[in-house]
């Protein structure tokens, strides 16, 4: 048997394997176990990956509501709505609404995880929701999911109060002097202010002495995960639609001003189509809504890549996580950071295992 001591190291999921893993040796081989002087994790999803909230359920939601919008900017853009004077009824466009709002949200989401490399396995079920527990690699990687909870940590939600500053305001109060003559009394009324604090008591499943060190990265241009190719050409057809949808906007504006447009649905349709070239605007900040948080590395939530030392349960209750850890940031997206800081991870091997 080898007793060379060694270190774990893992990109993305794989960082998440390393901690189960050292886990799993930890109460079924001891011995090994003393054998691992360190994790290193590279972009990792310690507490698992952000849309796959609710086996998925708040990235579709995200995703029908954004569909939504661009729904009804293309249907605001029909030739019909804007060469008519007057049309009263819209039953034809509430009519196929929710048809269109469904394939521009499975659109959106198809972009985003089909077009990107090393997205394209868990698509399909992120989308349809459909056979979710026979994807393993994809069940293990769902925030509380019991994967997590048995391998790698527990994570529950509190609420505490702590005073937080204080309120003043003048008030009066009413005396009764001589002969029953009553009279007011000025004063200054103190009150306490509580804020209401939201935080996660976190509890590992390793020792808390344990040498790990996590690598996060910071480039959350989420297209910088497709090929050059297809980014550019992604990027182009949502600038089209940007464009496209203002001009159309700019026509609904001209009807009404000429006051014709007033009498239709043009005041309506200038905001559909506003709405819609906004959202292509922003397309980063929609895609980081999607993935839960505007801090990722086009992938994965910061927060969700790295445990603190510490954890706070409530006001008076914090108690050491990890207390062997460090965080590095670097300017890289989820896929880059596997290639350009391995070489770093490597160092911080040989460090864990005292070479030089």
């Amino acid at each position: 048997m080898r007793t060379e001591p060694f270190v774990l190291v893992g990109h993305s999921q794989g960082g998440m394997r390393a901690l189960a893993f050292a886990t799993y040796v930890k109460y079924r081989d001891p011995d090994m176990y003393r054998q691992i002087k360190g994790i290193i994790t590279l972009s990792g999803i310690d507490r698992g990956l952000r849309l796959l909230n609710n086996n998925g359920a708040d990235f579709r939601r995200t995703m029908q509501k954004d569909g939504g919008i661009l729904a009804r900017g293309v249907m605001a853009l029909r030739i019909s709505s804007i060469i008519q004077w007057r049309h009263f009824s819209d039953d034809d466009m509430n009519k196929s609404y929710s048809e269109l709002t469904d394939w521009f949200g499975y659109s959106l989401a198809k972009v985003i995880l089909e077009s990107a490399a090393g997205t394209k396995g868990f698509a399909k079920p992120i989308m349809e929701n459909a056979n979710w527990n026979s994807y393993a690699q994809i069940r293990d990687m769902c925030p509380q999911s019991n994967f997590i909870k048995k391998y790698i940590l527990t994570e529950n939600d509190s609420t505490y109060k702590r005073q937080t500053g204080t309120t003043s305001s003048l008030r009066v109060k009413w005396r009764s002097g001589w002969f029953g003559i009553r009279y007011p009394v000025f004063y200054i009324e103190r009150s306490p202010v509580y804020t209401v604090f939201h935080t996660a008591a976190v509890d590992m499943r390793l020792d808390r002495n344990m040498n790990i060190q996590f690598l996060l990265g910071e480039r959350n241009d989420t297209f910088s995960l497709m090929d050059g190719t297809t980014a550019s050409t992604v990027d182009n057809c949502i600038n089209a639609g940007k464009t496209v949808f203002r001009i159309g906007q700019g026509i609904y504006i001209a009807k009404c001003c000429l006051l014709f447009g007033f009498f239709s649905n043009a005041p309506k349709y200038a905001r559909d189509c506003r709405e819609a070239a906004e959202l292509c605007s922003d397309r980063q900040g929609t895609i980081n809504a999607a993935i839960g948080s505007s801090a990722n590395d086009g992938l994965v939530a910061e927060e969700s890549q790295y445990l603190p030392s510490k954890s706070r349960a409530g006001a008076d209750d914090e108690h050491i996580v990890l207390a062997n850890t460090s965080m590095e940031k670097c300017p890289y997206n989820h896929f880059e950071i596997k290639d350009a800081e391995w070489e770093e991870a490597m160092n911080t091997k040989n460090k864990f295992l005292g070479k030089k």
